[in-house]
């Protein structure tokens, strides 16, 4: 029954939030994550071009 509170909770305080400070928290969070997602640049051939 806690879990639903907070949630409750935090949903009616994010609803004062303006639009713009919540979309760029959660760009910065997306981007927080994805940094740390392993990457491996795609092979090339001899001619220099990448492989799809």
């Amino acid at each position: 029954m806690m879990v639903e509170a907070t949630h409750l909770l935090a949903f009616v305080l994010g609803l004062f939030v303006p639009f713009q400070f919540a979309m760029e928290r959660l760009r910065g969070f997306g981007r927080h994550f994805v940094v740390k997602l392993p990457y491996k640049p795609p092979e090339r051939t001899q001619d220099g071009d990448r492989r799809e």
